[in-house]
């Protein structure tokens, strides 16, 4: 409660001036004044004096509020500090000096939830500063947009959801915050602070969840490690630490990568994205390549704001930018997610109409533009802080924090702040596309040593076109991706080195089997391996190229900008129909037309050839229709 009401001990000798004016008896003023001019010196004095002067005058308000103030310095007196406040107000409801007993007895009633109470003291500072436009003022109009709000969200919401925290042992400490998951949903990390704040991980096994321990002793050391952020595959982690050495502000966003089991030495993410002041409560994007935190520096709407930046084709962040006053307002925001489809926004603010406190957000990218946040509802969010909010990929399933207001858990010996989990509510389906993930491995084809390579998923006819860009594990080869549900992509994966991938991914197919999963071959450039070209279509007899067969002609020929030192040659195949002559004319003619098609990417001259083999290299028996499909094909191969 100190930190509730403390801070508000009015001046001394301002009081004293105002209340001098009020008619008591003789003895309740001379009691009243001794106590005034003893208060500065010694508190306990001045109470039992205060204490007194109600004995002898139980209508005189000023000592009311001097008790009021007193004992809030005390963590177990807070029912009797609302009472004298109360007492004051109600015995002396215009007088100027109380307009901050209306300001602490409203916000007190609004972060209990109380919200007809709380209305009745934010109105009552209104009215005694009708016409004020200080930051005071604005504060206490947002309070009492909330408690209006609040009432007719609470009177129009007939459903109970019961705050469900996950098993006791995964919330044994004092609090436990901003839980996040790998987008398997097999490794959980959150959180925890018993006097000092660490990073912890559980994993999901056959049995339930492990019992969480530090995440790595790299990450973890004596200062405080917290609010942390993960990437899709779990190989990347952004977090926050505070008052370290190599540090820019309060406190600032640190990198760490795992290779195999190891988590990497943590970096400083440098002045681009820390910067004197505060940066915390970081959020990755599925692939890692975006970044959201939230942060108190210049240039925003006013107190913390939501910012975002990317990282350029090196992997090196960009300056940040404000997400600007659709989403951010004078207030705080705080607790970014974004969601594995990289379209969902949560955030916490406590600057919008709401259940008081801080309550949860939700806003989609639409074609680069954020739209206007929707309140999550009652009683999802209600009186209490709603904060570091999770969203399953599925859309199934959400992990909250919820931080307790009740002050005598603390006597109880019980957690304040637990991880709490629910089902996604149907109302809030819409906001939240699914996502779906893909495990694998990549190889050498020859040693079948792990290899780590790049792999580039494009949705396809979607409106969000969307590019994302993931590695492979170099130690074990391993990798995860995520791709919109019910969204045909494009996959290439690429290796200096060795032959690219491009291939238009059958998930659906896929996903039928019992454990969904790519077990990926790259082989080493040699002058003796063709590699095709798959999708690549041309109308019967022709050599026009269909319109489908774009997309992997343009991976080739970015491929081939890449690495301007490859010469190549293009394969021209048929399958038996026809006269042997004419099919090789026309696996030629084929071949040339694809190098026509890279000379115009680009792509110099001198490095393409062309040649058709008609139907004399088939890859099957010319037995069938199916057959005779796999046979028409155009191949291409490293020459030099």
């Amino acid at each position: 409660m100190s930190g509730c009401f403390c801070k508000y001990f009015f001046s001394f000798f301002f009081i004293s001036q105002v209340f001098a004016q009020y008619k008591t008896s003789p003895k309740a003023l001379r009691l009243y004044q001794s106590a005034e001019r003893t208060l500065p010196f010694d508190s306990k004095q001045a109470l039992a004096l205060y204490q007194e002067v109600v004995q002898v005058d139980s209508n005189f308000a000023a000592p009311y509020m001097r008790i009021g103030q007193i004992l809030s310095h005390e963590l177990d007196k807070e029912k009797e500090v609302l009472r004298c406040f109360e007492r004051a107000v109600a015995l002396d409801s215009n007088e100027i000096a109380f307009s901050n007993i209306y300001k602490i007895l409203g916000e007190h009633y609004l972060r209990e939830g109380s919200y007809q109470i709380a209305q009745k003291y934010l109105q009552g500072y209104l009215r005694l500063h009708p016409n004020a436009s200080n930051a005071t003022s604005r504060s206490i109009k947002r309070s009492l947009k909330q408690s209006l709000f609040a009432q007719k969200e609470r009177e129009k919401t007939r459903v109970s959801i019961q705050n469900s925290p996950l098993p006791v042992f995964l919330n044994a400490k004092l609090h436990q915050s901003y839980p996040v998951m790998t987008a398997d949903l097999t490794s959980l990390i959150f959180t925890i602070n018993n006097g000092d704040e660490d990073i912890v991980i559980s994993e999901r096994t056959t049995s339930g969840w492990t019992s969480p321990v530090s995440i790595s002793t790299n990450i973890n050391s004596s200062q405080n490690e917290g609010t942390c952020a993960i990437s899709a595959d779990g190989r990347m982690l952004i977090f926050t630490a505070c008052d370290r050495s190599d540090g820019y502000g309060k406190c600032d966003l640190y990198e760490t990568r795992k290779t195999g089991t190891q988590w990497s030495i943590p970096r400083n993410l440098g002045k681009v994205i820390n910067s004197p002041h505060w940066e915390s409560q970081p959020s990755l994007s599925a692939d890692g390549n975006t970044l959201y935190f939230s942060s108190d520096r210049p240039g925003g709407q006013g107190g913390k704001d939501i910012w975002v930046s990317e990282a350029d084709a090196e992997g090196l962040w960009q300056t940040p930018q404000n997400l600007g006053s659709l989403i951010n307002t004078e207030f705080d925001e705080i607790s970014p997610f974004i969601h594995t489809n990289n379209i969902s926004l949560f955030f916490s603010s406590d600057g919008r109409e709401g259940m008081g406190g801080f309550d949860v957000f939700v806003s989609k990218k639409i074609n680069a533009n954020w739209s206007r946040p929707a309140h999550f509802g009652y009683p999802l969010n209600d009186h209490a802080h709603q904060i570091g909010f999770y969203i399953s990929p599925d859309c199934q399933e959400m992990l909250y924090s919820y931080q307790y207001q009740a002050t005598k858990r603390i006597y109880q010996n019980l957690p304040q702040t637990v991880i709490c989990r629910t089902p996604l509510p149907d109302s809030l389906v819409a906001w939240c596309p699914v996502v779906m993930f893909i495990k694998g491995k990549i190889r050498d084809g020859q040693t079948s040593e792990p290899l780590g390579a790049r792999i580039t998923i494009q949705s396809i006819h979607h409106s969000s076109n969307q590019v994302s860009n993931y590695t492979s594990d170099g130690s074990t080869g391993k990798f995860l991706f995520v791709y919109p549900k019910n969204v045909k992509v494009n996959v290439s994966i690429e290796k200096e080195g060795y032959y690219p991938l491009h291939w238009e991914l059958e998930l659906d197919s896929l996903l039928k089997s019992a454990s969904p999963s790519l077990d990926v071959v790259l082989w080493k450039w040699e002058q003796n391996r063709s590699m095709r070209i798959k999708n690549i279509l041309f109308l019967n007899n022709k050599t026009d190229l269909d319109a489908t067969s774009l997309g992997e002609l343009k991976q080739l020929a970015d491929y081939l900008l890449k690495y301007p030192y490859l010469k190549i040659q293009i394969e021209g195949h048929t399958d038996d129909v026809g006269q042997q002559d004419k099919n090789m004319d026309l696996s030629l003619r084929r071949a040339l037309t694809v190098v026509d098609y890279l000379q115009q990417a680009g792509v110099m001259p001198t490095r393409l050839q062309a040649k058709g083999f008609g139907n004399t290299k088939p890859l099957v028996e010319n037995i069938s229709d199916e057959n005779r499909r796999q046979n028409r094909r155009v191949e291409w191969r490293i020459i030099d």
